[in-house]
């Protein structure tokens, strides 16, 4: 067996013996109406609500070329004060390592095999809201449950909810490669500028094979498994 491929194994069971973390948020994602499946066509980013069904079209179809265009070069994922995969990262966590991970994830890293399937839910009805750090049309903020299902060499199941925080693309900061690719400031685009991950493990529903832990667990799992 490969170093890879063990370190993977090993750390897949670390973290469904660990639980991953904890959320401060009240009821559970099953309490929820989620949404329908992603479409088959890409959703077009002209609105956070939009921008959002295209980040959950993303994961379903593990595209990269679609995922690499939802964030601002100063996108930032902020791991729940509670999980201790973050420990490393907390506010750290950059566009670059994002679209690592993901790329890790649905096209494999080092010699571990990309995932065979991934299930996204979140809410049917999205409700948006002023972003209360900045105040005014140019950014907006979505609270949404979540519920992830990742199958590969083993299962991984993800629920809990998640804040994300947009910026219209006339103010958004633009990475330099979507820049090449001719993307520029826009007021119909939208970017995702913060992810706030509020994942948990509930106590008493780990069922194996499948293992239960955190986003941030998960995107930590995978950026370090294609080194």
């Amino acid at each position: 067996m490969c170093r890879s491929r063990r370190f993977l194994g090993i750390a897949l069971a670390i973290f469904a013996l660990a639980g991953g973390g904890c959320s401060s948020s009240p009821g559970s994602p099953s309490l929820f109406v989620l949404g329908p499946r992603p479409s088959a066509k890409a959703p077009v980013a002209d609105s956070p609500q939009s921008l959002l069904r295209l980040f959950e079209w993303s994961y379903v179809n593990r595209d990269v070329g679609h995922y690499r265009m939802l964030f601002t070069d100063d996108f930032r994922f902020v791991f729940s004060a509670l999980d201790p995969s973050g420990n490393a990262y907390r506010d750290s966590w950059t566009r670059e390592q994002e679209l690592e991970y993901f790329t890790h994830l649905v096209s494999g890293g080092g010699a571990n095999p990309p995932v065979t399937s991934i299930t996204l839910l979140l809410d049917r009805n999205f409700q948006v809201s002023e972003d209360p750090r900045r105040p005014g049309p140019w950014h907006r903020l979505i609270r949404t449950s979540v519920t992830l299902k990742v199958v590969g060499s083993t299962e991984v199941e993800i629920s809990g909810f998640a804040n994300f925080v947009f910026t219209r693309g006339d103010s958004a900061q633009i990475p330099d490669d979507l820049a090449a690719q001719g993307v520029r400031p826009d007021s119909t685009r939208w970017f995702i500028d913060r992810w706030e991950d509020d994942t948990f493990q509930a106590a008493g529903l780990r069922t194996m094979p499948t293992m239960k832990f955190t986003w941030g667990a998960l995107k930590v799992l995978y950026l370090a498994a294609g080194s």
